[in-house]
């Protein structure tokens, strides 16, 4: 019998404590301490749920370091996505929510489709509300698994709520059917990256799920409908050359345009004296289209290497003081090395101040749309022995918004 049998065995319906596979990709080895209501930052460099549920064998708590599906990713958030979801038309925010993609998402689906193919047994992502439910997708407080088929006639999702954050390693009992759209902009099945995003419908100003389906991208949202966001043309993004490698070609320019995975999307947050409202403008963070290939940290020393573009629809309000973001297209540059050493950097330009005080070696130089440029120290997280795609996302923290860009065998933010 393992820990969990062992422990349900004994407690009956009393409590009991299960213990997940404890593991952390942050500096250190350990993951950092949960707040009041157990939860770190959504998620940083390593994941602590404490997770408490019932079943008709008693009342649990499970300290959850590891999602079951997603497994050695966990930790890399570009895999996954985390926010508090607007709650239009209120500006307040509403339920903290992460979905985990499973960490074989690239493989859990044949491509091309085979009619004879079973269903997988494992959800190809793994959901978790800290304080709420959110009823548009049918999830509820706690661990929900997202399961996804393919069938001749399309795809099928369905959402259902367990207690046990390994019931999304099993085939669902029960659920609730959500409605699937799916695009094909690419038939090399490379240009998918395999993860799970937040979306949003601008129609009914709901959230939906965005995420890889076999050799396809898939939307999911409720069965009633739901409009997809729109896709970004090819003159999003300029025609800008990396240092040794030259100008992204026409067809790396539009995957990262075309395949939502790539790139994040979102109302961005705005502070007032209470906290965080619903902003108004919208703020798309793209990679640059070859930040796939950009793997050796070789290839950012003492070099400034285009790694990210922001596109904000509107006046950035705090963004321009925060990230120096203007309306229109920005752009953020990464260097590894000693900050002096990066060039260019204009005689008497003070050193970023890094939270830390430790001895940093990367940095962003970000210029805005109107042409200004601050340089800002960057932390880089390691994740050794685990392919990261190269993808960007917005990073949600709970008095604040900033980006996550994927770096050399690690994940890079901005402070």
């Amino acid at each position: 019998m393992d820990a969990k049998g062992v422990a349900r065995w004994i407690a009956g319906a009393l409590v009991a404590t299960v213990a997940v596979v404890s593991i952390a990709a942050c500096p250190g080895g350990n993951p950092p301490p949960p707040d009041a209501e157990g939860r770190p930052e959504c998620p940083q460099d390593s994941v602590f749920i404490v997770n408490k549920y019932k079943n008709d064998r008693g009342s649990f708590t499970q300290i959850v370091t590891t999602i079951p599906v997603s497994g050695p990713i966990t930790n890399v958030p570009e895999y996954h996505d985390c926010q508090r979801f607007a709650m239009s038309p209120d500006p307040k925010y509403g339920p903290l929510v992460a979905i985990f993609a499973n960490h074989g998402l690239d493989s859990m689906f044949p491509a091309p489709f085979d009619s004879s193919a079973q269903p997988p047994s494992e959800a190809a992502a793994e959901i978790y509300s800290w304080d709420g439910d959110y009823a548009p997708l049918s999830i509820r407080k706690g661990f929900n698994c997202l399961y996804l088929h393919q069938t001749p006639n399309g795809w099928t999702a369905l959402m259902t709520s367990v207690g046990d954050a390994n019931d999304c390693l099993q085939k669902p009992a029960s659920g609730t059917p959500l409605g699937v759209t799916s695009a094909k902009p690419s038939s090399d099945v490379n240009d998918y990256p395999p993860v799970a995003r937040w979306d949003w419908d601008p129609q009914r100003h709901q959230h939906y799920i965005s995420i890889r389906c076999g050799d396809e991208w898939c939307e999911v949202g409720p069965m009633a409908g739901f409009a997809a966001s729109a896709f970004h043309p090819a003159t999003t993004l300029p025609d800008e050359a990396v240092p040794g490698m030259g100008a992204p070609t026409s067809r790396e320019r539009h995957r990262v345009l075309e395949i939502k995975g790539w790139y994040d999307e979102q109302h961005l947050a705005v502070a007032d004296g209470s906290g965080l409202l619903v902003g108004t403008m919208t703020g798309t963070a793209f990679p640059h289209p070859l930040l796939e290939r950009l793997k050796a940290v070789g290839q950012f020393s003492l070099k400034w290497i285009p790694s990210a573009y922001v596109q904000l629809d509107s006046d950035p309000g705090p963004y321009k003081g925060k990230l120096n973001l203007d309306q229109g297209l920005n752009t953020m540059y990464l260097c590894e090395g000693a900050f002096a050493d990066c060039p260019g950097v204009p005689t008497g330009t003070t050193e970023p101040s890094c939270p830390d005080g430790a001895d940093h070696r990367w940095w962003a130089k970000i210029i805005s749309a109107g042409g200004d440029s601050v340089y800002r120290c960057v932390q880089r997280r390691i994740h050794n022995g685990v392919e990261m795609p190269g993808a960007v996302r917005w990073r949600w923290k709970e008095t604040d918004e900033t980006m996550w860009v994927r770096c050399p065998q690690g994940c890079c933010t901005v402070n």
